[in-house]
């Protein structure tokens, strides 16, 4: 493929900007490790990340990530913070902190067993007030298999959550630099997602049989949280929660707020599902 100078990335080395010009070679290595199955198109489309992120993809600072056919651009919480200290608009951080079932938030978390949600503020030039971000244990959390935690997030369940809202509050704080982009413990829960076309995904017969998410309304007028929402549409559908929210028709779940779930779901699932399913 053809790729304009223009378009190529640059990173920072020692006191000074490097371009990133990849030989023709590099760019097929490029292609077949780290923007793995993507289109040539895609391809072009991750390098101008890599060139508006200031990060390099050789040293795993952002990668590209299909799934569902679709391809995500990511990157660490890491990649995060060196753009938004890039950013000359970035102050700093409030948090994180977090809160168990009764709502009180803690600075430090010190309960057996996991945390309910955590939040943090994010400081930008122009603000007086930080701008915070709460993510939710229901929502994020990564499940190996029901009831099993993925390993990090059973022995370190406190970062793991702090992390996820520390992303979305510098990309709600910053969404110059970080649009389109997200970390790999936002993207946790997709990680087993069908890596296929979603048309060629297998469908369940109906979503009354499916019995691979335990605690999941059958019936979407019993789905009363986002994670329930993002279970039964997983489990029915085929899609992770980024898919969810595209189907929707983009934004942030604040975008919905005071929408009934059941109408979410089905506005997400419209042809999709199964007749009589």
């Amino acid at each position: 493929m053809a790729i304009e100078k223009r378009d190529l990335a640059v990173v920072e080395g020692r006191g000074q900007i490097i371009p990133f010009a990849p030989t023709a070679d590099q760019i097929e290595v490029l292609k077949a490790t780290i923007a793995r199955d993507c289109t040539d198109d895609e391809l072009k489309l991750f390098l101008m990340a890599c060139q508006r992120t200031a990060l390099d993809p050789f040293v795993r600072q952002i990668y590209a990530i299909k799934r569902a056919g679709k391809m995500t651009i990511q990157t660490g919480i890491d990649g995060f913070r060196l753009i938004a200290a890039r950013s000359h608009l970035y102050r700093g951080q409030d948090g994180p902190y977090w809160c168990g079932e009764d709502g009180a938030w803690r600075d430090v978390w010190l309960k057996h067993g996991h945390p309910f949600a955590a939040r943090v503020g994010v400081y930008v030039e122009g603000f007086p007030a930080p701008l915070y971000a709460v993510a939710t244990w229901e929502e994020y959390a990564v499940y190996k298999e029901a009831g099993k935690l993925e390993f990090m997030w059973a022995k370190m369940p406190a970062l793991m959550l702090g992390k996820c809202a520390e992303a979305l509050a510098l990309r709600r704080a910053l969404p110059q630099e970080l649009s389109g982009l997200y970390t790999d413990d936002e993207m946790g829960q997709a990680r087993d997602a069908p890596t296929g076309p979603a048309s060629a995904a297998p469908r369940p017969a109906a979503r009354q049989s499916a019995p691979d998410s335990p605690g999941v309304p059958t019936d979407p007028e019993g789905i009363t949280t986002w994670g329930q929402l993002f279970a039964a549409c997983l489990r029915d559908f085929r899609l992770t929660r980024s898919d969810c929210l595209k189907e929707l028709g983009g934004g942030t779940q604040q975008d919905y707020a005071g929408v009934p779930f059941a109408s979410l779901y089905a506005q997400i699932g419209a042809g999709r599902a199964e007749p009589g399913g």
